[in-house]
């Protein structure tokens, strides 16, 4: 399957040293992150299944920084080692950022790599610009244009009333 690796800037839940261990264990990392990103409800979570459905299947969800914060405030600095291992590990078709603190970080460890993939940099799913739900339907078209295997989202799954979260 084509690989499209999603980056967030970090991780927030409200109880950060009670998910410490669970989140850093690699063997059940991916699939924490990817439950609650996407089983939570949070508006991020929302954004992007309306957005990218039909490429969820082939996504993997990872943070830029591995520190988990407890407010969706705070920005963790980001772990260059970390976002290189995932590159390496993923071998992706396609790279997403989504937001400038995840893009900021992806990008120079993109650069530094010898690998042949496209990086896309999308808003973060929670910003509140008038135009985000747009932009996103935009990044997930260009996704669907890079990996040509993937079956296009039927036109009547693009509503609008489906994508304003």
């Amino acid at each position: 399957m084509t690989i499209v690796l999603a980056f967030l800037q970090n991780l927030w839940v409200k109880d950060p040293e009670g998910w410490k261990d669970i989140v850093n264990d690699e063997t059940r990392r991916v699939g924490i992150i990817r439950h609650l990103l996407l089983d939570y409800g949070c508006l991020t979570g929302r954004r992007i299944k309306a957005c990218f459905d039909g490429l969820l299947d082939h996504m993997i969800f990872e943070e830029a920084s591995r520190i988990i914060a407890g407010d969706s405030r705070t920005i963790c600095p980001p772990d260059q080692e970390h976002i290189k291992a995932c590159i390496e590990k993923y071998k992706p078709k396609v790279i997403v950022t989504f937001g400038k603190v995840a893009t900021d970080a992806v990008m120079p460890v993109w650069a530094a790599m010898d690998i042949d993939c496209s990086v896309l940099p999308c808003p973060h799913p929670a910003a509140r610009q008038k135009d985000t739900t747009l932009k996103l339907l935009a990044s997930a078209r260009t996704i669907r244009s890079l990996l040509p295997q993937t079956t296009p989202m039927a036109a009547h799954k693009i509503i609008t009333s489906q994508c304003r979260v």
